[in-house]
């Protein structure tokens, strides 16, 4: 069983060790102090919670390498650090990275020495630039309007992993649901020998089901596990309640194990699911069937950790209330989530539009930073069964002239490109919202719907749902059009991705809409559920939001997890009126 804290869990080794707890820190001005990672200095769980003066921190903290693991190599692993990295250990220089969103690992075995080792970060954060990926996080220091506290430094799990000179590095899976077989991608490190040997070894419920070898006599090969001939459990055939889906997340174990001469040098423990996601037909499918998206729209904030959650448990907490209110998934707004909330969405059945933070200026520069970041998200995050849509760009932002700018639609494009060319397997959204280019998804926003006491403009909305047409022309999407010049609709699946924004009174914050008491909610929660959903125009939509976020406060859930209206009157509501499938 891979332990919850394990920050990688499609890869996991056996032997590892975190790093999280309590760090020292200091700042150029002078201050020092005690930090708890993986918080950020801004937050108020890291012990500080204040804003960081001039963008620039240090970490440092002391460590020992457990006595068994002599020998082989030491890796040590970061999550994520906002916004750029030096690390040094034992104060040699191991690794640096730029990019506040992804995952970097450094073989840190040539610098360590007998006794306890020292392990220093030195993170700088361009905190008021509007030309780094930085998504939700302010620009000015505070939160403000939609905007929300920024982040600077080491925000995702830090640990030491031991790992032999000769070692797996990759395993990737594409599956082919129709046949019950999963295409594995093998990479194996320089120092391995070669001719060596993989063995993969698929299990579902502790009970072996397929297995194959391979040799590779080049670091990188591939394999192909034929489930739909695992006659032990499969009773001799492959159907449908073996896929991956919302209502069955069926996940197989997988163990790999490599081998030289004979021996077993490395063995990796991982899961994957099997299931295809397509857009035809004006529709979205999954296994072959029609999977009507059923979202709500998640920050991914909380009120102590900011980006990070209190415990791992908290992914959990959250996808479990989501599908208590009758969502089938989410759209993650503006970050790419840490690994183990997609491990939660794999097991408990959750869909996942997979996002990535947005820069505000487009440049060269900025472009270049952000197409780098989606396209290291695009392979960590390729294994997960739940994630079924890449949302490249929200609402134009960082391509603010994209109506017309050719420069500008061509940037959306590379990341439609992008997507399609190393994943293959799933729809791209290049800019959710209006002013889209090449796209699988027609994703449009509208919070211009009206609330409980505007029923006149609820009525109009309601009329220009008759097309696509009648609502790209209405202003509607906030005076926007649905696709940039030289760009039309081709028959893609329609989406409502951002609607909603409802809040109760008594708030210190905001909302797009208000109620005067939560059964004028409810009411109105239900019309404009209706509206949606009988209007015969969309496949899907997404309600924003799962949480009140600071000064936003339009979530279904508050900032701290409690449910403001019974879910299962929300259900209720969502199951009364069924996205129509044809």
């Amino acid at each position: 069983m891979i332990p919850m804290e394990y920050p990688r869990p499609q890869f996991y080794r056996e032997r590892y060790q975190m790093l999280d707890g309590l760090w020292q820190y200091s700042l150029p001005e002078g201050e020092r102090g005690q930090i708890r990672v993986p918080y950020v200095y801004q937050s108020a769980a890291s012990g500080i919670g204040k804003p960081l003066p001039g963008g620039r921190i240090t970490y440092e903290r002391d460590f020992e390498v457990p006595a068994h693991w002599q020998g082989q190599r030491v890796l040590l692993h970061f999550g994520a650090v906002d916004y750029r990295a030096s690390v040094y250990v034992n104060g040699r220089h191991v690794i640096s990275h730029e990019g506040g969103q992804t995952p970097f690992t450094a073989d840190i075995t040539p610098c360590l020495k007998k006794g306890p080792q020292r392990l220093r970060v030195e993170v700088s954060d361009e905190q008021f630039s509007d030309r780094i990926p930085r998504g939700k996080q302010s620009w000015t220091g505070r939160g403000s309007g939609i905007f929300y506290t920024p982040s600077t430094g080491i925000w995702q799990s830090v640990w030491l992993e031991c790992a032999p000179a000769a070692a797996l590095t990759l395993l990737r899976y594409t599956p082919d649901a129709e046949r019950g077989q999963l295409r594995v991608e093998i990479a194996v490190s320089e120092a391995c020998p070669l001719p060596c040997r993989v063995d993969l070894t698929a299990s579902l419920a502790g009970q072996d089901c397929a297995h194959v070898a391979v040799t590779l006599c080049e670091p990188r090969g591939d394999a192909l596990l034929d489930l739909g001939h695992g006659k032990a459990i499969l009773g001799g055939h492959f159907d449908r309640s073996f896929l991956w889906s919302p209502e069955h997340p069926t996940l197989f174990d997988l163990e790999a194990r490599l081998t030289v001469d004979g021996q077993v040098q490395d063995r990796v423990q991982s899961y994957f699911g099997l299931r295809r996601v397509e857009c035809r037909e004006g529709r979205i499918y999954l296994n072959g069937r029609e999977c009507p998206q059923r979202l709500i729209l998640d920050q991914g904030y909380w009120p102590e950790g900011l980006m990070t959650p209190p415990e791992v448990d908290a992914f959990r907490v959250d996808i479990e209330a989501a599908k208590q209110m009758g969502f089938n998934g989410c759209r993650k707004h503006e970050k790419a989530e840490d690994p183990r909330f997609l491990h939660w969405a794999d097991r408990l059945g959750y869909l996942v539009w997979g996002s990535m933070s947005s820069f505000y200026r487009f440049d060269e520069t900025a472009a270049s930073r952000h197409m780098a970041d989606w396209a290291e998200i695009l392979r960590r995050d390729y294994n997960h069964p739940c994630v079924v849509c890449w949302d490249m760009l929200n609402e134009s932002w960082g391509v603010p002239d994209i109506r017309e700018d050719k420069r500008q639609q061509a940037y959306a494009d590379s990341l439609y490109a992008l997507a399609h060319a190393l994943d293959g397997t799933r729809p791209a959204i290049s800019n959710d919202g209006w002013e889209q280019t090449r796209t699988d998804v027609c994703a449009l926003h509208s919070y211009r719907h009206g609330g409980p006491q505007d029923q006149a403009q609820r009525a109009y909305f309601r009329r220009v749902l008759a097309s696509l047409d009648a609502l790209d022309r209405s202003g509607l999407l906030e005076e926007k059009r649905a696709f940039a010049q030289g760009y039309a609709y081709r028959g893609q699946p329609v989406v409502l991705s951002e609607y909603g924004g409802m809040s109760l009174p008594g708030i210190d914050g905001w909302g797009y809409n208000t109620a005067a008491d939560p059964e004028e909610f409810l009411r109105d929660y239900e019309d404009l559920i209706r509206v949606i959903t009988e209007s015969g125009l969309f496949c899907g939509f997404c309600y924003t939001q799962l949480t009140d976020v600071e000064q936003e406060q339009n979530g279904l859930l508050t900032a701290d997890r409690r449910f403001k209206l019974p879910p299962e009157r929300l259900r209720a509501i969502l199951d009364k009126y069924p996205l129509r499938t044809e």
